[in-house]
């Protein structure tokens, strides 16, 4: 008889133990959830920080792309700018000899016209002249006339 308390002891530690054990499995099962719970909300936050993560890249190529196009436009619209200053120049320095030659032109142009007008001085000059030598001739051939009619 002494065995079974003996046997009971050992039974109850052993119910005691299963217990503990029970206790220790559902608390362990409980944290094994929270775990499962953290690790599915961890796995979602990175599948959407993957999806962000794959929307930035997408957006960062395009603005790449978008960046490669003004840079090409740009070094376009230098060239067109250049080649304009070019032309500009170009432009200018026709334009100061065309001044320079036009200049000179209204200086011959001036001198011609100062000869021209002394020409036309000595012109009405040598014409008037000629009028009173024939106006004189004239009159002296009057005068003889008369002196031989009388």
């Amino acid at each position: 008889m002494l065995r079974w308390p003996f046997v009971a002891s050992a039974l109850a530690i052993v119910a005691l133990i299963i217990v503990l054990l029970l206790v220790s499995l559902v608390q362990g099962h409980k944290q094994l959830r929270s775990v499962q719970k953290e690790l599915g909300r961890t796995n979602e936050q990175v599948v959407q920080d993957k999806a962000a993560t794959a929307e930035l890249e997408k957006s960062v190529a395009n603005l790449k792309t978008e960046l490669d196009a003004a840079d090409k436009k740009r070094t376009e619209l230098q060239g067109n700018l250049d080649e304009a200053n070019s032309d500009n120049e170009v432009l200018r320095n026709e334009l100061g000899a065309a001044q320079s030659q036009l200049k000179e032109k209204e200086a011959q142009a001036q001198e011609l016209t100062t000869e021209l007008e002394k020409t036309k001085k000595e012109t009405y000059a040598q014409l008037a002249a000629a009028k009173n030598s024939e106006s004189e001739a004239v009159r002296n051939h009057h005068q003889r006339g008369n002196k031989e009619t009388l």
